[in-house]
């Protein structure tokens, strides 16, 4: 993660304060995680993804960013969601849908519960059969 210097707030708060402030700004890197053969094998992997509260879109970041870097962001800044992603049609999870039940019709139906906590997802995760084989 980078941290950037805001001049333009450091210089507002060192006037009023007298002294200089750090404004940590993450910056986080968009990834595009691509399944294993084991994750075919199983049938799906886990996607992880970052938004900030102010982003129109969703960043996708690794397990690794998941698990060991969140508690780096600021706190009620960003909202976080982690999901299964189908890539076929083994151990799909049973479930009612109207219409066929498949890995894209799965993922579609994730994406739209999850986007309940996270409107933006819609905007970033448009292709539901992506990865699916």
């Amino acid at each position: 993660m980078e941290y950037k210097m805001d001049s333009s707030i450091n210089s507002i708060y060192g006037k009023l304060k007298g002294e200089k402030a750090m404004v940590r700004v993450p910056s986080l890197s968009r990834v595009l995680i691509i399944p294993s053969e084991k994750d075919y094998k199983k049938g799906f992997f886990k996607r992880y993804f970052v938004v900030r509260y102010d982003s129109s879109e969703v960043v996708e970041v690794n397990f690794d960013f998941y698990t060991n870097k969140l508690s780096d962001l600021p706190s009620g800044i960003y909202s976080f969601t982690s999901f299964k992603w189908y890539l076929n049609s083994s151990n799909l999870p049973s479930i009612k849908l109207l219409g066929e039940v498949s890995a894209k019709s799965i993922n579609e139906n994730t994406v739209f519960k999850e986007s309940k906590k996270m409107p933006q997802l819609l905007n970033t995760l448009k292709d539901f059969a992506e990865f699916v084989s």
